[in-house]
């Protein structure tokens, strides 16, 4: 029934107008990215100031629970860790969401991060330090939607485990895997000898906001049926 429709990448777009009778319909893209450019982003050491970690180009992971499918939350974490125990590289994670299933993903990276030196568990590093990380990190593991969206923008390989993120389009720097160690392994292997996939994002430039403002003042609005 809306009259004007803003989408955040082209494929959305089509659907839109597969249902709608609007000619309104404009691809922007995410407005999460417009806030990328706002962010004054930490050195290195500036992020050990703040976090006390020595930040040394990590893998960045974040685990939250599965909400589609019958994943088991257990086996997704214990999946992951095998895929990444024996890695030299240093290992940083930020602790899940409180979505249902939470605490079992939540108390298994504890106790893993207790048990490499180079492991460092984090409740939030919250959205400077967050992204801040991704600009220094190696490669993003996990089921966060941020490996979706914003990973592209730093120039990230993304691993996407499991079905959490399933419907979402995804770019050329993300990799699906199953809740499989080896899957998880074999594409670990994979990026590594993988050119630098560049910072191309399907899902924009970071400029939506100004995109959405430029649309609706050329628009009038009340001539709109």
């Amino acid at each position: 029934m809306a009259r004007i429709h803003f989408t955040s990448i082209i494929s959305s777009a089509k659907r839109v107008r597969k249902i709608s009778n609007s000619k309104n319909i404009y691809n922007v893209g995410s407005l999460s990215l417009d806030n990328l450019k706002e962010l004054k982003l930490l050195s290195s050491n500036e992020f050990y100031k703040k976090f006390n970690i020595p930040i040394r180009t990590p893998i960045l992971v974040t685990i939250h629970p599965e909400t589609k499918g019958n994943i088991n939350n257990r086996n997704l974490v214990k999946e992951i860790i095998s895929a990444i125990e024996a890695s030299t590289d240093q290992i940083i994670i930020t602790l899940p969401n409180n979505d249902p299933g939470n605490e079992i993903i939540r108390n298994t990276l504890i106790e893993f991060g207790k048990s490499k030196d180079e492991v460092y568990v984090v409740e939030s590093l919250g959205p400077i330090g967050y992204y801040s990380c991704l600009k220094h990190c190696k490669y993003v593991l996990g089921n966060s939607s941020s490996g979706i969206m914003e990973a592209a923008s730093f120039g990230k390989y993304v691993i996407n485990v499991g079905n959490r993120q399933t419907g979402r389009p995804i770019g050329k720097n993300v990799i699906n895997t199953a809740v499989s160690r080896k899957e998880i392994s074999d594409a670990i292997e994979r990026i590594q000898k993988y050119k630098h996939p560049g910072k191309k994002n399907i899902y924009g430039t970071g400029n939506s906001a100004e995109k959405v403002v430029k649309v609706l003042k050329k628009i009038n609005i009340s001539s709109i049926g």
